[in-house]
């Protein structure tokens, strides 16, 4: 943020217009906006990091539960049509899940990802399984 503000600042003293007051309060006000997004947007971090580790997600008799703090659901696996399986460089790093209804389901993000395909195998016996090559999006 420092960086920043002398980018915006240092040209301006260089040209001299910090001799005038009104410039004085403008770069005054740019600095605190700049801190107040800057405060703002650790706060959604943390936020979003609290959330997370909240959240838990597994599987039980042919079913896939979600759960956090506040709810829980869950969703049967029985009528699952096809699971596509993404990977980036060899790696998976995302599991698209079609039902019956045209629905999709993303997953995506999560601490171990082969072994949460490996898993939905498991409790989605019936689920046609595609192993797609390399995702560039």
């Amino acid at each position: 943020m420092s960086i920043v503000v002398a980018m915006i600042g240092l040209p301006l003293w260089l040209a001299g217009v910090f001799a005038w007051e009104f410039a004085r309060w403008c770069v005054v006000g740019v600095a605190v906006l700049i801190a107040l997004k800057y405060w703002r947007e650790r706060r959604l971090e943390a936020r979003y990091w609290r959330e997370y580790e909240r959240m838990r997600l597994w599987f039980d008799d042919g079913s896939l539960y979600f759960a956090t703090d506040a709810e829980q659901s869950s969703e049967s696996l029985a009528k699952v049509v096809s699971v596509h399986a993404y990977t980036r460089r060899g790696r998976l790093v995302r599991v698209v899940v079609n039902h019956p209804d045209g629905s999709i389901q993303q997953f995506f993000g999560l601490d171990d990802m082969d072994a949460f395909l490996a898993e939905f195998r498991v409790h989605a016996p019936q689920a046609k399984q595609e192993r797609m090559g390399n995702q560039w999006l």
